[in-house]
């Protein structure tokens, strides 16, 4: 009998965590997943991002037992003598770091392997980090992580795990094409819902991400404004700039309202998404989209940016996929929206759902996966 392999996660932040928002989902998803076929123990923070009160947890710096397989909370003060014990147990055939620039989970943890000439075993997913729009932002800092991970030869040392072609292309352009990469899709929630068969009287449009540059609200509320559609954008996620959040709001110029509602807990985000009418997201950069794939899958038509790796939404008709520097369009796609009809929106709204049911083999995912970890 095969023996499951064990595979060790460092990540920032994790459930019951969620205002970091995709890469918590993207891990969360496949522990669940892939728990009767791998051991997993995952070891993260002890609190959310950007929140000061510690998770409502059993114990910090100890193992707990997950219906998935383990974790460990850790504490500032623990938390790198715990990492150091576990990356240095050689019961784990893999090290899945899930983030790039984090010194805490990735950099110092990769030093320390370094040392032990261990790298070998270490995947790292960049979450989208490298995309030209998210480089932008804080890019000196950023700079000068890529220089140092270079300087230390970290990726020729390591396999990367990219989510797309696109990422894969992003993870390339930065590092060479001399490189180990596993191209495997993010594993979504998976969620069931029938479609939608009305729309508001008053348009509902949501935006369900961070607050933050590269998610572009200033954009949709600068596209909706232009549009003179009236409608009530309904923005959830973890705010990270007030100023940025106060120009957003500044830019709204419409005859509807903008209520910003903040971080809430996935399984409420959905039900708040499946009571809006359409989703609207101008990233700047995206190597997954969480929120995207749960819209649809809630039977919510899409209005995105072309930096996702869903372009093909349009041309199946379960939305619209505009480019961020063609205002006129996504002002157009705004009044197509307010202007469709019930049948033409339920029609939409199953064009959603099938979408994703198409896109999306969690068999097949689950396989790739378990050979990325096997090192195929």
């Amino acid at each position: 009998m095969r023996l499951k392999p064990r595979i060790l996660i460092l990540t920032d932040w994790f459930v019951p965590g969620y205002r970091a928002g995709g890469p918590i989902q993207s891990v969360y998803n496949l522990v669940v997943r892939l728990s009767k076929q791998v051991d997993f123990l995952v070891i993260t923070g002890d609190s959310d991002l950007n929140d000061s009160e510690l998770y409502e947890v059993e114990a910090f710096n100890v193992i707990l037992a997950q219906p998935w397989g383990e974790i460990i909370y850790t504490t500032p003060q623990k938390r790198s003598i715990i990492i150091r014990k576990y990356i240095n147990d050689s019961a784990f055939s893999k090290v899945y770091l899930n983030s790039l620039f984090s010194v805490e989970f990735t950099l110092r943890p990769l030093l320390y392997l370094i040392l032990k000439r261990s790298t070998n075993r270490v995947t790292l997913a960049p979450r989208g980090m490298l995309g030209k729009g998210a480089l932008k932002l804080k890019s000196r800092k950023k700079k000068a992580f890529i220089s140092l991970f270079k300087s230390f030869g970290l990726h020729h040392k390591l396999a990367f795990h990219s989510t797309d072609v696109s990422e894969t292309r992003d993870i390339s352009r930065v590092f060479g094409n001399r490189i180990r990469v596993y191209e495997v899709g993010n594993i979504p929630a998976n969620l069931k819902y029938e479609p939608k068969s009305t729309k508001s009287e008053v348009l509902n449009i949501v935006f369900a991400s961070r607050i933050s540059p590269k998610k572009n609200l200033l954009a949709a509320a600068q596209y909706i404004s232009e549009a003179k559609v009236k409608c009530t954008l309904s923005v959830y996620g973890e705010m990270e700039d007030d100023s940025y959040l106060s120009k957003c709001q500044a830019s709204f110029d419409n005859t509807g309202e903008m209520k910003v509602e903040g971080a809430v807990a996935p399984h409420e985000l959905y039900e708040e998404i499946r009571n809006c009418d359409f989703f609207i997201l101008p990233t700047l950069n995206e190597n997954f989209g969480h929120s995207i794939i749960e819209s649809l899958s809630l039977g919510v038509p899409v209005m995105i940016s072309d930096q996702t790796p869903w372009n093909d939404i349009e041309t199946f008709g379960a939305g619209w996929v505009t480019p961020l520097t063609d205002a006129k369009r996504w002002k157009d796609v705004l009044i197509e929206a307010n202007n469709m009809s019930n049948q033409e929106y339920c029609s939409m709204s199953k064009k959603a759902i099938e979408y994703v049911q198409t896109k999306i083999d969690f068999d097949v995912l689950c396989d790739e996966y378990l050979s990325m970890f096997d090192g195929k």
